[in-house]
């Protein structure tokens, strides 16, 4: 009789074993569903990552660096580097100008805000119109006019005009160095 009892004992604890296995699966699944969801929440409304391609950033940021873009702020000032969408491109450039504005090049390369030349301490290159250039721009309500760091090779506001808020997808929060890893 004592051995029956053995054997039965040990036949609910293996079956309660498999139950707990099967709680603990369904918790695991229920959890990794779970962080699924919240990532696609983050990433579709409130941050994603955009890898940056080309040099027109340089040295800010440079070519394959990853950048963070943070999509609720959407208050823009003048320095921030935004992500944007423009001729179903994605570029990152710097606002140098917000609505309301009138921007202007002038033929020493210098950027010219409502009249006055703005001082930028991180370009080191001359600023040039470009050949299909619409300067002098006054800004509508909702544009801002972008430029690229590395003037020399950027696309920016001076090629395809001003962009408006619905463009801008986000600001540049943090950048990720890319080190060839």
């Amino acid at each position: 009789m004592n051995k029956k009892i053995q054997m039965t004992q040990e036949i609910i604890a293996q079956r309660l074993d498999r139950i707990y296995l099967k709680q603990r699966i369904y918790q695991l699944i229920k959890k990794i569903i779970f962080i699924i969801i919240v990532l696609f929440v983050i990433t579709q409304y409130v941050c994603i990552f955009q890898k940056n391609t080309g040099i027109g950033m340089e040295p800010s940021i440079k070519d394959g660096d990853l950048s963070l873009v943070y999509k609720l702020d959407k208050v823009y000032g003048i320095g921030d580097v935004v992500s944007f969408e423009k001729e179903n491109k994605k570029f990152i450039s710097r606002i140098i100008a917000k609505p309301g504005d009138t921007v202007d090049i002038d033929d020493k390369g210098q950027v010219i805000v409502n009249g006055e030349v703005i001082q930028e301490d991180s370009i080191f290159y001359e600023t040039y119109k470009s050949s299909n250039s619409i300067l002098p721009i006054k800004l509508n309500t909702n544009e801002y006019f972008v430029l690229g760091d590395m003037r020399e090779n950027a696309k920016d506001s001076r090629d395809f005009g001003a962009i408006t808020s619905n463009q801008i997808i986000g600001k540049i929060i943090y950048i990720f160095r890319n080190r060839n890893l």
